[in-house]
């Protein structure tokens, strides 16, 4: 909670107040507060100024918010960029709503890293992995399979579907919900899932695998835009 805290704060290797870094725990934490995935892109390692790599990017992988029933919450993503210690949003390409044509791209986040390697899903629970795991994401998000083509190779690719036009009539169902339900306390500390923030530690000592290339671009072409 300190860490995630808008004051500077003393550092006890700086002689000088600055920010705490963020962790995993917060992506995970802020996943639950919104009720909805976040997915989160990058490069597999983070690199100083002189660009030598100085660990492993632990924070690229996808954030379900298991503290909620999957129907308790929005299955479109937020997708994120962690580029040079800095988090950055990125959005779907806008399309022009006078065009007739069919649109030709599926507006979709690849669930896999840039060699094809399934995202990580973070703060599972021991009995959550393999196949539990696969579950997990068919419930929390609306996933589907886009051919991936490199050469004469080609491959189908797991996906997490991005759509907006219904998020208006979403946000009003979420509200709906919440009044039908009395607006019920969440009951975390009868839940296994309570025990995820006490796994954080071992969780994030565990090193991602490792992925020797350094760069960014979805295998899905065409689908991000950041803010500037």
């Amino acid at each position: 909670m300190n860490a995630a805290a808008s004051q500077l704060q003393k550092n006890p290797h700086v002689d000088a107040l600055s920010f705490e870094y963020l962790e995993e725990i917060h992506v995970f934490t802020l996943a639950n507060v919104l009720r909805r995935p976040i997915i989160v892109l990058g490069e597999p390692f983070t690199y100083g100024r002189a660009g030598d790599s100085i660990e492993q990017n632990n924070f690229v992988g996808i954030y379900l918010p298991l503290l909620s029933s999957p129907k308790l919450c929005y299955h479109m993503p937020i997708v994120i960029g962690f580029i040079v210690d800095h988090f950055r949003p990125l959005l779907i390409r806008a399309r022009s709503s006078l065009s007739s044509e069919e649109p030709v791209i599926v507006d979709a986040v690849p669930l896999v890293t840039a060699d094809l390697e399934p995202l990580r899903i973070h703060f599972l629970l021991a009995n959550e992995q393999g196949n539990v795991a696969n579950t997990l994401l068919q419930q929390y998000l609306r996933t589907c399979e886009v051919e991936y083509r490199s050469g004469d190779d080609s491959q189908m690719v797991l996906c997490a579907r991005l759509f907006n036009s219904d998020e208006d009539e979403e946000i009003r169902r979420q509200i709906a919900l919440l009044e039908a339900s009395g607006q019920s306390s969440t009951r975390l500390a009868t839940s296994s899932h309570a025990t995820r923030a006490l796994q954080y530690d071992s969780h994030h000592t565990r090193s991602l695998p490792s992925t020797p290339t350094s760069t960014m671009t979805p295998v899905v072409p065409g689908m991000y835009l950041p803010i500037p």
